[in-house]
């Protein structure tokens, strides 16, 4: 069972108990701005708009705020990228 519930980005994640820190990518979905931005499951996301999280709700709560463009720091096969993706201007409901 995936932690995360699919949110404007269009991912679906789990957490680590050894990372706490970050966020797995389980599943992105077609044509979300994650797709466009190049996210890919199993990358590990460390922040959103500079903003780290250390609990599941935390993070859905920054990914719930997003506004615009809006950053994440990814990490995949040990490197470090900054990804933007533009998720528009209305907040979730």
């Amino acid at each position: 069972k995936l932690d995360g519930e699919p949110v404007r980005i269009g991912i679906a994640w789990v957490r680590d108990d050894a990372e706490p820190e970050a966020a797995v990518v389980r599943r992105v979905y077609p044509g979300s701005p994650a797709e466009q931005a190049g996210v890919r499951p199993g990358d590990r996301i460390y922040s959103v708009d500079d903003a780290s999280f250390d609990t599941d709700g935390a993070f859905e709560s920054l990914l719930h705020a997003a506004l615009g463009t809006t950053s994440l720091v990814v990490e995949r096969n040990g490197r470090f990228r900054t990804v933007k993706l533009d998720v528009g201007d209305l907040l979730a409901e």
